[in-house]
């Protein structure tokens, strides 16, 4: 068995902060959940409920943003599409979240009441089973930009950064399909201890951007920059999920749980 080559400290750090990002962003996703309800019964009026779409629409932003980066960032492959190929995709893009926007409303209703019958003890142990399930069966490669399955455009290779078919169609998710739907399935459970539908189609809103829309963004961004930089996209966005997942812990034992697991996850492993 040949030893792997050698690699930089920076390189191994910054692939160990993709699962810290993960374990922040669950974090923060939990957290959010915890503060809409307690905003609404503390001050039981529509100010909870507007905070929360305030920040399904900082979300939202944050994640055109990111879409918007990944596609500008794009290798010289992608500057000789078409027009007309241009257009399509764009087309397609708009038109799969318009769909998704209006079906998660309608739902919203159906969503919050699909699991009201379980006790609050139950849907909180089944949503933190699934949040684990999530982090250990996401795909961290394809985080990272590297591309196993050669139906993401690589050749399975599993070179980072490597050339892409560039699909018009709708792309197919590669950030772990089991992880995805552990996410979902803890997003569904939590939906139900949300008082009204309006808060319940912010925040699944928000998981599928998260969920869903981000791991693709994230591994185009991640396939194209460039190694052993200080400061790298990864790395910031994980300290501003970390800035704000901080005011939402409400106890020294949450406080140490969470550092504690960060700290080893992207500075003890490496």
């Amino acid at each position: 068995v040949q030893r792997p080559p050698p690699r930089e400290l920076m390189d191994v750090i910054n692939n160990s902060m993709v699962v810290g990002q993960e374990f922040v962003l669950a974090s923060l996703f939990l957290a959010r959940h915890r503060d809409a309800i307690e905003e609404w019964e503390s001050h039981t009026t529509k100010h909870g409920e507007s905070k929360q779409i305030l920040c399904m629409v900082a979300v939202a932003l944050v994640a055109v943003f990111i879409l918007y980066n990944s596609q500008t960032s794009s290798d010289q492959k992608m500057r000789c599409i078409s027009a007309k190929g241009k257009r399509k995709r764009m087309l397609v893009r708009v038109s799969d979240a318009v769909i998704l926007a209006a079906i998660l409303r309608f739902l919203a209703s159906v969503l919050r009441t699909l699991t009201a019958s379980y006790s609050s003890d139950t849907v909180n142990a089944l949503a933190m089973g699934g949040m684990v399930v999530h982090l250990l069966t996401c795909d961290y490669s394809y985080a990272l930009g590297i591309s196993t399955k050669g139906n993401d455009g690589d050749g399975g290779d599993g070179q980072r950064g490597s050339t892409r078919r560039l699909h018009t169609g709708r792309p197919t998710f590669s950030g772990g399909t089991v992880s995805l739907n552990a996410a979902l399935f803890s997003t569904t459970l939590l939906a139900s201890r949300l008082p009204t539908n309006v808060m319940s189609y912010a925040f699944i809103s928000s998981a599928v951007l998260l969920f869903a829309f981000y791991p693709a963004a994230r591994h185009a961004i991640a396939a194209r920059q460039t190694q052993s930089k200080i400061f790298t996209p990864c790395q910031i966005i994980t300290v501003a999920a970390t800035t704000a997942t901080i005011p939402s812990l409400v106890n020294m034992l949450e406080r140490i749980v969470f550092f504690g697991t960060l700290i080893f996850t992207c500075a003890v492993s490496p």
